[in-house]
């Protein structure tokens, strides 16, 4: 860790165990641990739907659950985590049922680990933020034996069907059940130890030390308040990625009293009949520190590729009910600020995770470059940055790409406090208006989009 002007806390990961610099930062992430295969597992975010009234049991199948599939001996958990709960999102949208490839994900992270080394939640975002994906199973099959046989598709030369929209991250079991009813299956982390599943009625309830090795990700998909477990009664419905033969045909229940488990709950959300065409972007690897001095302002200036429109901003919160402030001006003058400013949006996003927030309009950039600028509101809140971090992920930067400010007026190169660092704040590109009409039939424009819940 570094002691410069400020704090910089990165997320620290190795091998098999992830954690950070200082625990009472890091955990406001709620990610405990790096997801290691089989044995594997993570840690936490989210977004939801108003208080819904909870019946005593609930189930997502089989109408909006995808089939059980089989890791194998490859530490990729996580991903399959990860597009279990985005597949099931899109059938609670209306969407036809799609099997998308882990394959790609795990060797496309861009993460320092290899395929079958783990990996989490903030590594999906980033990977699916970047437009890397998600990619068809049919376009990059996962083998039958993972032996780290590599990847088919280039990262970012895929012609994608969904944009991830939005990554909420749900952290009590109302927000949980809240979020199965509106929006699917959740990915969640839990730790393993054979000793503590009962296979008579396919029941988990650990209440041990977790170790080094043993984290693991599955997606809760339903609840049962009256269902006994070892740890009492009431448990989570949870679809594994150890085949259709493990378990009850591939599913189990893991007891609400799980010391590790059943958390949170995080839904990756998708963007259907997806229009995003590029990224303004100085960051791959999305959430990996922050700033402990907790500068309320961030900026990210670009310069304008081609003439696509900007049609959204994506950024990170780490707490609920944020506020947030995004604007994009034509003009900015580095130390001495922004002007002529272009769009803003505000408003408060309900909860932690990964979000993106359209604009009002189109937006058709007057010049060269341009400058996308966030300020976060509320105790807690910090501006989420990439980093090195050694073992993990490996960065780079350029003065000039991004800035932090206390004030909103008087602004400070982040390079020169972190030459590795960028702030994580992306501008999405749009098609122009003119090739509109070559999209598929019923694709409407940005301003039509699914609004997002919690903006005002």
């Amino acid at each position: 860790m570094r002691f410069l002007k400020f704090q910089l806390v990165a997320l620290l990961v190795v091998s098999s165990v992830a954690f950070a610099d200082s625990l009472s930062v890091a955990t406001r992430l709620r990610a405990a641990s790096l997801v290691t295969g089989w044995e594997g597992a993570l840690a936490a975010m989210e977004t939801l739907p108003p208080n819904l009234t909870h019946p005593p049991s609930y189930t997502l199948e089989p109408d909006y659950v995808t089939s059980v599939k089989d890791q194998g001996s490859c530490g990729s958990c996580w991903a399959f985590a990860t597009y279990g709960s985005m597949e099931s999102n899109i059938l609670k949208q209306g969407g036809s049922e799609d099997n998308l490839s882990e394959n790609h994900l795990i060797n496309n992270h861009g993460f320092d680990l290899g395929p079958c080394q783990g990996g989490h939640i903030w590594m999906s975002a980033a990977y699916l933020s970047r437009l890397y994906g998600p990619v068809s199973e049919a376009d990059d099959p996962y083998p039958d034996e993972y032996g780290g046989e590599g990847s088919t598709i280039t990262p970012g030369g895929y012609e994608r069907q969904y944009f991830l929209h939005d990554m909420p991250v749900y952290d009590t079991s109302n927000e949980i059940k809240n979020g199965l009813m509106g929006d699917g299956a959740l990915y969640t982390g839990m730790y393993w130890d054979w000793d503590y599943y009962n296979s008579g009625d396919y029941t988990y309830y650990f209440d041990g030390t977790p170790g080094p090795i043993g984290w693991h990700a599955v997606d809760i998909v339903g609840w049962d308040d009256s269902k006994a477990t070892e740890g009492g009664t009431g448990a989570w419905q949870c679809k594994n990625s150890w085949g259709d033969t493990w378990g009850d045909s591939g599913y189990f229940w893991l007891s609400y009293q799980d010391t590790q488990g059943g958390q949170y709950g995080a839904s990756f959300q998708a963007l259907l009949d997806d229009e995003i065409k590029g990224a303004y972007q100085h960051d791959d690897f999305g959430s990996v520190g922050w700033y402990t001095a907790n500068p309320h302002y961030a900026l990210n200036y670009f310069e304008t590729q081609g003439s696509r429109p900007v049609g959204a901003v994506g950024f990170y919160t780490y707490a609920d009910s944020a506020d947030y402030d995004v604007r994009i001006y034509d003009t900015f003058s580095g130390a001495l600020g922004c002007s002529d400013l272009l769009a803003e949006m505000t408003g408060t996003i309900d909860y932690q995770g990964w979000h993106v927030v359209d604009l009002e309009s189109d937006l058709h950039l007057p010049d060269e470059d341009f400058a996308v600028y966030l300020y976060l509101d509320n105790a807690g809140y910090y501006q989420t940055l990439e980093c090195t971090d050694p073992g993990y992920c490996t960065s780079t930067s350029e003065a000039g790409q991004s800035y932090y400010s206390f004030d909103g007026s008087s602004w400070s190169d982040l390079y020169d406090l972190e030459s590795t660092a960028n702030f994580s704040i992306k501008a999405y590109a749009v098609p122009e208006p003119a090739t509109m009409a070559l999209f598929a039939l019923g694709l409407a424009g940005l301003g039509a989009r699914l609004r997002r819940r919690e903006q005002s």
